[in-house]
Formats: structure tokens, sequence, C-alpha cells
């Protein structure tokens, strides 16, 4: 893109759902309207949305309600579809390093000095185990769901511990509910004055799990992102492999009593080179 001379960049999805002429039809739009992106969308064509399988129509209008409620963009139909006109002075202002960052943040906890705990901006705090940080991103306090949260950041569940999180851990004792709770382990470093925060970016997707419904919502859009994408979401064998823990031929002996499943299948396409 840096070396092209060009002022607009024409998109056409590789999956070669489109007629590639669609383009030349819409960028009259695009140069009559001085838009900075335009895009196809057949919901508003009831006999191209019915071409579309039924799964994907049904990811399609998922993914799209996903989109309008994080973005704010409710005028925006048929997410998946990838074809359209984009100005490429606004897709150089835009921040790719974004999707990157929370690779790095887990990243740079992988050998902690103490604990971290993974933190995500929610609208009902209250439900939730909320934790309090400063500027430097170290934990102030953490409650179990308070009644007046002393912040709008609940703990997502994903944490990191030094070794000393062994001993921690044999010393917990049950709460008022009866149960060995994670929170101990929290406090405790937050008692030594060794627990950090990380916090996820709006753009990271987390989904609570706590509730029928809300499992339900999480299974779905899993479902939905691995079907669209090929991708299977938290794969130990894949991570380990990319990392160069084990070697190709330890993951396909991983892979092979799998394979029946359809899981097997996808570790022998794993490639370490892709995401």
């Amino acid at each position: 893109m840096k070396n092209t001379k060009a002022t607009a960049i024409g998109i056409v999805a590789g999956d070669d759902q489109f007629d590639s002429s669609y383009l030349r039809a819409m960028l009259d739009d695009f140069i009559n309207y001085s838009a900075d992106y335009v895009k196809a969308s057949r919901f508003f064509h009831r006999k191209a949305f019915k071409t579309m399988p039924k799964y994907r129509q049904f990811g399609n209008i998922f993914i799209t309600l996903l989109t309008k409620f994080s973005t704010g963009y409710y005028s925006v139909t048929d997410i998946t579809n990838g074809c359209g006109w984009l100005r490429r002075d606004v897709l150089e202002k835009v921040d790719f390093s974004i999707v990157e960052r929370l690779d790095e943040s887990l990243r740079e906890c992988t050998n902690p000095d103490g604990g971290t705990v993974f933190a995500y901006k929610v609208s009902d705090p209250e439900r939730y185990s909320v934790v309090e940080f400063d500027e430097q991103n170290r934990a102030i306090s953490i409650e179990e769901k308070p009644a007046e949260p002393k912040s709008n950041f609940a703990v997502v569940g994903l944490y990191f511990y030094d070794n000393d999180v062994i001993e921690i851990a044999k010393n917990v004792q049950p709460s008022a509910r009866g149960e060995l709770e994670i929170t101990s382990i929290n406090a405790e470093y937050l008692r030594r004055g060794k627990l950090q925060v990380q916090t996820l970016d709006n753009g990271d997707a987390w989904l609570d799990t706590g509730t029928i419904d809300s499992l339900t919502d999480a299974s779905d859009f899993v479902r939905v992102i691995q079907k669209r994408t090929g991708r299977i979401i938290g794969s130990p064998e894949k991570t380990a492999f990319k990392n160069g823990w084990i070697s190709r031929e330890q993951l396909d002996t991983l892979a092979e009593p799998l394979k029946k499943s359809g899981y097997g299948k996808y570790l022998v396409r794993v490639d370490r080179q892709s995401s």
C-alpha cells in the first residue's frame, strides 16, 4: 500500500462470493458522495441474501449485531461482506497494532514478579470481582461482587502468577461461602504489594458465562467465529507448536487419536507461521 499512488482502494473478499464488477457500480457513489468508505450489503437484496446458507445467514446477523453494539455504527449491515471501497488516507490512519496488543500483553506476563490479573471495563461491575488500580496499573483493592464498586473494571478470570502461588494456594482457607476462592490468592498478592493489572481493550471479546443464557451466547459466538475463520479458539497443542515447545512430529502424534472429531485434522493442518 505504501508504494501505490492510488487514492482509493477497492476491496473484494477472496472467497469468490462476489462479482468484482460490483466494485465499478459502487465507485460512482463513492466519488459523488466523497465518502471515506462504502461497502456492499446483501441485506437490502432479498435474492442475494437467500443465496447464503442458513448458518451463514445466522452468523452474519449475529456478528453484525455485535458490531453495531460494540462500535455504535448502527447503520452498518452485512458486516461479513468483503466488497467495497476505502480511501487510502483513511486506511493509513488505522492503528493495526491493536490486533497484536493482547498477544503482547500475554507475553509480558509470562514471567511475572508476583501476580497479574486481567480486567475489562463493564457497565455493571457489581456482578463481578472488581479490581481498583492506580496509574501504574498496581492493584489497590479487589472485591467479589461489591455492592458499591470502586471501579468499573471486572476481573475476567485470566491470571498469571510466579511460583509463590504454590505456597499461597496451599494456605487458602474456605471463604464465607464455604469455597476455595481465587480471590483469596489475589488478595494475598495484593497484601504483598505485588499484584499488577492488565486491561483488555474494547476491541477484545470477553464474554461472561455465569448464567445459562450468557453461556449459550458465548458458545454461539465461538461457534460462529470458528466456522467463519476456520480457526479453533483455545488450542493448547497449536500454541505449543507455534512457540516451539513441541515439534511437528509431536503435534502429529497428539493429533492422531483426535482425527475422528475433526480437531485432529485441524491440528494436522496447523502451520507454525499461521495465525
